[in-house]
């Protein structure tokens, strides 16, 4: 498997420079016959916010893009915006059914469990819907290989030099314990 680095806005590039682009809320596909889409769970939205963190004032990151929020970018963000802590969450609603949610829901062809699917909203969110597209996470869950994937999730941890980032090997962490935490059947999320 090729080296992995961090783009910017925290997505995870191959280390020849291609970045995944995050792809718009382009509808619902592949939800595998469910009455209502599932929804990334509280316990993996927490995962999100401690690892993108939040800026309510608009600043360039490592690659000069505007951006503010949990990592939001869009022709909307500007040098002086602020925004309040409301538009922020928001914001990051919005930014994880078009960048994680919707591409889960297409892409994933087999039945996951909210603690599974909300670890995968994380990961996705992070490495971009390109990269997951591609990735031997997404083969191993769509083989039925549930087990198999958390290995796969271990390989997304390079910064752009093709360096073990330490804050990718926490996130990855935190998404695996999420992943792998079985779901109490009254509330559809982690465990204690």
């Amino acid at each position: 498997m090729a080296a992995r680095r961090a783009g910017s806005h925290g997505q995870v590039c191959a280390t020849d420079g291609a970045c995944d682009t995050p792809q718009g809320d382009a509808g619902r596909g592949g939800d595998l016959g469910r009455a209502d889409p599932m929804r990334c769970n509280d316990a993996g939205l927490s995962i999100i916010k401690q690892f993108e963190g939040c800026r309510l004032s608009s600043y360039q990151d490592s690659g000069g893009i505007w951006t503010v929020g949990y990592g939001h970018t869009g022709t909307e963000v500007v040098p002086d915006l602020t925004w309040t802590q409301d538009q922020a969450d928001a914001q990051l609603a919005d930014d994880i059914v078009g960048r994680a949610e919707t591409p889960i829901d297409t892409l994933v062809k087999y039945e996951l469990d909210d603690n599974k699917y909300s670890a995968l909203v994380s990961f996705v969110f992070n490495i971009g819907s390109g990269n997951f597209a591609k990735s031997a996470v997404l083969t191993a869950i769509n083989a039925g290989d549930l087990d198999d994937a958390p290995t796969h999730m271990n390989a997304w941890v390079h910064d752009r030099a093709g360096n073990v980032d330490k804050g990718l090997v926490r996130r990855r962490s935190a998404e695996i314990e999420l992943y792998e935490t079985p779901v109490d059947d009254d509330s559809d999320e982690m465990t204690a």
